[in-house]
């Protein structure tokens, strides 16, 4: 049987973005293609209270009360 009640806990999240765009910059005399990298890593850490209800064997309900980064 899954728990039901309160509970408090840690959590960790990991997040990855990445884009490249291309351009191509023109002017009178000349044109060049321009390309862009971004790459972005987010690491989240932190702590959670909140109470869950189980409604039926493989259905439940999770209230975030609180919760800290």
């Amino acid at each position: 049987m899954p728990p039901h009640g309160v509970y408090i806990g840690p959590y960790y999240s990991f997040n990855h973005f990445e884009k490249e765009n291309q351009w191509t910059h023109t002017t009178s005399s000349s044109s060049s293609d321009v390309t862009n990298n971004s790459k972005f890593n987010i690491h989240t850490f932190g702590f959670e209270l909140g109470y869950q209800f189980i409604l039926w064997k493989r259905l439940a309900l999770d209230f975030l009360m609180v919760g800290r980064d």
